[in-house]
C-alpha cells in the first residue's frame, strides 16, 4: 500500500508526526505499568487494612448486640421488682386507708366532739349503706330488704 493523502488521513489523522509523538515509548509504558502496580499494590493494603476494620466493627456490633439483649433481660428483671413493689405499695396503702377508717370510726364514736371537720369528712366519705334482710323462719325465703343509712 502506498502512502497517499487518502490513506495518511485514514490511518494519522492528525498527521503522521503527531501519531508517532502520541506513541508512547517502552520506557513510558513500563513507567506508566510500575505506576499502576504501586497503585494496585496501595490499594490492595487499603482492601486489606479496610477488611481488618470491618471485621472489628462486626465484632463490636455483635457485642453490643449480646450487651443489648443482657440489658434487656435486666430491664425485664427490673421491671418486674417494680411491678411487685407496686402491688405491696398498692396493699399498704388500703391497709393504711383501712387503719385511718377504723381510727376514725373509733373516734367518731368515743370522741366526736374532738373531731375536726376533715376528719369527719373523710368518715363520712367511708361510710356505706348497711343492708339487713329478713327471712320467712318457716319457708326461709327472703321476707323484706330493707337499708338502713
Amino acid at each position: 500500500m502506498s502512502a497517499t493523502p487518502k490513506t495518511d488521513a485514514l490511518f494519522f489523522p492528525y498527521g503522521r508526526d503527531a501519531t508517532a509523538a502520541a506513541e508512547p515509548s517502552l520506557l513510558v509504558c513500563m513507567t506508566q505499568y510500575e505506576l499502576l502496580e504501586r497503585e494496585l499494590a496501595a490499594l490492595r493494603l487499603n482492601l486489606s487494612v479496610t477488611m481488618e476494620e470491618l471485621g472489628e466493627m462486626r465484632d463490636r456490633a455483635e457485642k453490643a448486640e449480646a450487651d443489648n439483649a443482657t440489658l434487656r433481660e435486666q430491664l425485664k428483671d427490673c421491671s418486674a421488682v417494680v411491678d411487685r413493689q407496686q402491688k405491696m405499695l398498692d396493699r399498704n396503702t388500703e391497709q393504711i386507708a383501712s387503719k385511718q377508717a377504723q381510727i376514725d370510726a373509733l373516734m367518731f364514736e368515743y370522741y366526736p366532739e374532738e373531731m375536726s371537720l376533715e376528719q369527719i369528712m373523710e368518715w363520712k366519705k367511708h361510710q356505706r349503706p348497711v343492708v339487713r334482710y329478713t327471712f320467712d323462719g318457716e319457708t326461709n325465703k327472703l321476707k323484706s330488704v330493707e337499708v338502713i343509712k
